[in-house]
């Protein structure tokens, strides 16, 4: 039989929930955060974003990735930078949630908050965002964290039946006549003053 301990106490038969929810009807607060973000040559970012895609069966777009490649070539011969940031992508069953059926999510956070690209890298564990600068990247990796901890609040979590032994008044059967007598030892009085040493001069 399985158990499980609950803050430090066992979880009685008569108790047991078989799952447990945060409630539904509080806002979800997103506490500030400052991302690690990075200034890298815009180059290097679509090769990075082509050798990811390269190697996975994905629902892009051949339109999107065209558009794509054009807007940071056009940015790259420019000068300027792309930004990068990544965010750590949760257990498999909340991270499906959050990119949505065909990356539904991923598609939808990218076009309202401008940013250029977002992937999940599955061998790394990691949410990685692209975009031309940082508030449309902050904006992207706060609609995702947003997503996570929405999710992640209401998982369920299952609690499993215990079998806990009832006390009672039942017979004891276990026999006790092999057990040494007890040894019986003088208690000291603890209102008896114990004797001082003598102070040697």
């Amino acid at each position: 039989m399985e158990s499980t301990i609950i803050e430090n106490a066992i979880v009685p038969t008569a108790t047991v929930a078989t799952v447990a929810t945060v409630a539904q009807d509080k806002p979800f607060k997103l506490t500030p955060i400052k991302y690690e973000l990075l200034q890298v040559d815009s180059f290097a970012a679509l090769n990075h974003i082509r050798h990811l895609t390269s190697n996975n069966s994905t629902s892009i777009a051949p339109e999107f990735i065209d558009n794509l490649c054009n807007t940071m070539i056009y940015r790259a011969h420019n000068g300027l930078p792309s930004t990068f940031g990544y965010w750590p992508a949760p257990m498999k069953e909340i991270t499906q949630k959050v990119i949505g059926s065909n990356g539904y999510y991923f598609k939808l956070t990218t076009n309202t908050s401008g940013a250029d690209f977002i992937w999940h890298d599955r061998e790394h564990g990691m949410f990685l965002f692209w975009a031309s600068n940082n508030f449309r990247i902050v904006k992207a990796m706060n609609s995702i964290r947003w997503r996570i901890n929405k999710y992640s609040s209401l998982t369920p979590v299952k609690l499993y039946v215990v079998d806990v032994p009832k006390v009672g008044d039942e017979e004891d059967d276990f026999d006790y006549s092999d057990m040494p007598a007890l040894i019986e030892c003088e208690l000291a009085d603890p209102y008896v003053a114990e004797p001082q040493m003598e102070d040697i001069d």
